[in-house]
Parts: C-alpha cells; sequence; structure tokens
C-alpha cells in the first residue's frame, strides 16, 4: 500500500503580514492517486488544432491531439508520432512520410495549407503541392528546409477525428476532464491568483505563478521547493510597421527605441530575474556600451515627436509587461502608448513552434516578404546555421523594425505528488510520463494558530 505524503507546513513570522505573532502558512498535498489537476488560466472550448494559441491551449492540444511527430522533452530531437519514418530528397524540397492514418494526416496538411492567417499558418505555407499514397504523404516545398519535419510536431498538424494521448471524457470552458487508462487529467479554468490559493488548499496539483510574483515565492520557505522555473525559446519584443507605420521612415528613431528599451528592469519586473534580456534573436550580438546608451538617451530630445501606438493582446500579463516597458520609453520623452488595435507597431510574445534555434527567426520572418527573409531562406537549407542566423540578425538589428526586449520562462507550482513533471524547451508537459501519488495533509503538533488570512499574507 501506498504510504500518504506528509503535507508541507512551516512557522511563519508575522512580520511579512505588517505583525510581530506567528503565523503557520500550510501546503497541501492531498489528492487522489492517479489524478493530475491543473491549472489554466486561459484556454477555450471546444479547441480546433488550427487555433491553438498561447502556453495553456498548447499545453491542453499536446494532450489530446496526436502530431504525426513528436520531440524529446530533453534533447528536442524528431520522434515518430502517427507518421514511423520521414526522409527527404531534392535537396530537402521533397519529404516523404510514412503513417498511420495517412489519409488524415494529409487532410489536415491540405487544410492548414488554406489556413494561412492561423496561429500556425506561416509552417505549412511553403507547402507547393501534397500527394498521399496508401500509408505514405509526400510533401512538396517552395524552397529547401532541413527542419521542415518539426511543421508536423505542433497541434495544428494533428489530424481531427484521431485519438490523442488522452481521451475527453468530459468538458466545458470552465473545466476538462481526460483520461489514460487510470489516469485521470483535470483542466481547470482559473486565474492565475485563484489557481495560487487553490494549489495552496491543495485542490489542485500545478498552478501558474502570477507575473510578478516570482521572486516573492521563491524566498517563501514553505513554498520555494515546489517553484519550477523554466526558461523557454521565446522573447518578447516591440515590431514596428514598416509599411505606413509612424516610424516608417524614421530609422534614427526607431534606433533610439531600441537602443534605449530598460531590459534589464522589464526582465526583473515581468521575469522575475528567470529570464535575460534580450540584445538579438541568436544570442550573437550584445548591449549598446555605455557611451552608446547615454548618447541615445541625450537624442531623444533632438527627435521628431511621434505618437507611437504599440498594439498589445488581450492577456493581461502581456499588457502588464507591454506597459511596463512604455512607461520607461515615456519617462525618456519617446512617444509609444499601450493601444488594442494599431497599424503602426505591437507587443508581442514570439515562443518557437518547435525546439530549434531558427524557430524564432522563422515565425518571426517566414509570413513576411523581406531582405532578412531572404537571408533567412538561405540558413533553412543548411546543417550549420549559426553564420547564415547571425547574418539574419544583423540586418534585422540595423533596421531597428523588430526589438527584443526579453526571454521567456515558465514559472509553475507542482505538487511533490506528481512524479516525472518536466516542462520541454516549450515550457509543455508530457502529461503521459507523470504519476501522481494519493496525499493527505497533516498538521505540525505545536503550531501556532494562523492569525492572518492566507491570501492577504501572499499576496
Amino acid at each position: 500500500m501506498r504510504r500518504l505524503a506528509p503535507a508541507v507546513a512551516i512557522v511563519l513570522a508575522l512580520t511579512a503580514c505588517g505583525s510581530s505573532s506567528r503565523s503557520v502558512v500550510f501546503v497541501v498535498t492531498r489528492g487522489p492517486a492517479d489524478t493530475i489537476r491543473v491549472a489554466l488560466p486561459g484556454y477555450r472550448w471546444p479547441l480546433d488544432p488550427a487555433s491553438v494559441s498561447g502556453h495553456d491551449e498548447l499545453t491542453l492540444a499536446r494532450a489530446l491531439f496526436a502530431t504525426p511527430l513528436t520531440t524529446d522533452s530533453k534533447s528536442g530531437a524528431l520522434r515518430p508520432g502517427l507518421c514511423r519514418t520521414w526522409t527527404s530528397s531534392h535537396g530537402a524540397r521533397r519529404w516523404r512520410f510514412r503513417c498511420t492514418h495517412a489519409g488524415a494526416v494529409a487532410a489536415e496538411l491540405q487544410r492548414m495549407r488554406r489556413l494561412p492567417r492561423s496561429p500556425a499558418g506561416w509552417l505549412f505555407a511553403p507547402i507547393a503541392g501534397l500527394e498521399r499514397s496508401g500509408s505514405t504523404v509526400t510533401v512538396r516545398l517552395r524552397f529547401p528546409w532541413l527542419r521542415f519535419p518539426y511543421a508536423l510536431t505542433v497541434p495544428a498538424a494533428a489530424p481531427r477525428g484521431v485519438a490523442g494521448p488522452f481521451k475527453v471524457a468530459s468538458a466545458s470552458p470552465e473545466r476538462l476532464i481526460a483520461r489514460r487508462g487510470r489516469v485521470q487529467l483535470i483542466f481547470s479554468s482559473l486565474d492565475a491568483v485563484d489557481a495560487v490559493s487553490a494549489w495552496r488548499d491543495g485542490e489542485v496539483d500545478e498552478a501558474p505563478v502570477p507575473v510578478g510574483d516570482l521572486p516573492r515565492l521563491r524566498l517563501d520557505p514553505a513554498v520555494s521547493p515546489f517553484v519550477h522555473v523554466r526558461p523557454v525559446l521565446g522573447v518578447d519584443l516591440v515590431l514596428f510597421q514598416l509599411r505606413n507605420g509612424p516610424l516608417a521612415d524614421l530609422p534614427h528613431t526607431r534606433r533610439v527605441y531600441w537602443q534605449t528599451a530598460n531590459r534589464a528592469d522589464y526582465a526583473q519586473l515581468v521575469a522575475g530575474g528567470a529570464a535575460s534580456p534580450a540584445f538579438s534573436f541568436t544570442g550573437s550580438r550584445g548591449a549598446p556600451g555605455p557611451a552608446a546608451l547615454r548618447q541615445a538617451r541625450r537624442a531623444v530630445a533632438s527627435l521628431p515627436p511621434v505618437a507611437v501606438p504599440i498594439a498589445v493582446p488581450p492577456d493581461p500579463e502581456l499588457r502588464y509587461a507591454a506597459e511596463t516597458l512604455v512607461a520607461d520609453w515615456r519617462e525618456l520623452g519617446l512617444g509609444p502608448r499601450v493601444v488594442a488595435r494599431s497599424a503602426g507597431g505591437r507587443f508581442e510574445r514570439l515562443v518557437a513552434a518547435y525546439p530549434q534555434s531558427e524557430a524564432l527567426l522563422a515565425a518571426l520572418l517566414l509570413p513576411r516578404h523581406t531582405r532578412a527573409r531572404g537571408l533567412l531562406l538561405g540558413a533553412l537549407a543548411r546543417r550549420d546555421q549559426t553564420a547564415a542566423l547571425a547574418r539574419v540578425d544583423a540586418v534585422l538589428r540595423a533596421e531597428s523594425a523588430v526589438v527584443p526586449i526579453a526571454g521567456v520562462a515558465r514559472a509553475r507550482l507542482v505538487s511533490p505528488r506528481l512524479q516525472g513533471w518536466r516542462q520541454d524547451a516549450l515550457g509543455v508537459v508530457d502529461y503521459s510520463s507523470v504519476r501522481a501519488r494519493a496525499g493527505t495533509r497533516r498538521r505540525p503538533g505545536g503550531a501556532a494558530k494562523r492569525t492572518c488570512g492566507l491570501r492577504p499574507c501572499v499576496r
């Protein structure tokens, strides 16, 4: 018989709550065996594989949809899924995949070719032709792409109607239950603050860390052992429109924006120090020197006064991130402002679609016809891409139309009940490899009575 996991409890000084008496904060580890309870603040249901967007929907999709190929959670290497083998010819312009459900796989790839505006549409736009013969699906590309098979690892490539790792038992926009053998996976729609409270009370096993709360939770000895942080292959950035935006004809102003972005404070406030400031997409470029930074700040007074509306997605975390960045620019005397929609510029969190270094630049440039895109196409045909991607990065930096700000990190609170829990390079967990043991709550003997409410103490 499995031994019940002990609850984790610690006596905390109430000075953290504005009092000199003592308090007990409990971290509860109770829960039924073989049941994994996950809080996800932002997912839609029903969910079409073609429309999957953001970390929460990606987490849901990985559990429910079967993709033609998968990736190893540690190395990022390709692994079989519905397709068992894949080979290339014609200089990586033609790819053959041998698959189960080959007809459904081919139909989904054809559907994605007709949906260029979907979040993953850029991955399938390079397909020039597609054929299916028996269990073989043949894809012809418009240009050589050595890592094109990674496109078949994203949820958008998952054929509808084919069972994934977990089967949905019941679902609503607030709660989804899926099963795999004896294991039950429960997703609950909770905002991040409520999710943390539910995690402390033992109602969920995994919860997102609210934006700005990571440093505090890391300092809480009752909680810090259960805070899991994973820098992922992603970047927060600002993209200025060069076709008709207010900075289209002002390259010097764009360069000042690039140079004066307060990346260090941003990384600390938004990512809690878990992600680094970003000065390039390949790591080949560093921060501007102190002299260049002083010169850029002095130049602000001589720049033409230009209002620069920056559109932000509706996600509250991204809006907070953008407002943090914009406030620093405005303090310098520049003219950005956060809006819901804009043709002038936008703030974006760009996370790689697959775990390879080219993926960020591919997502950024393949949908656009620019000089940098032409250089990227050359890089996609190379096995050693280091120098080619650095040239792409240099062109982007010279244009200063894309301003990288900081990397992205995923921070989660994870119950010790969960064994085998691991985030991959995109911050996603393979729940088919996770096991949940039973747990219970125990009050430590002689503990002082709690005299302040849990939420006021931790907020």
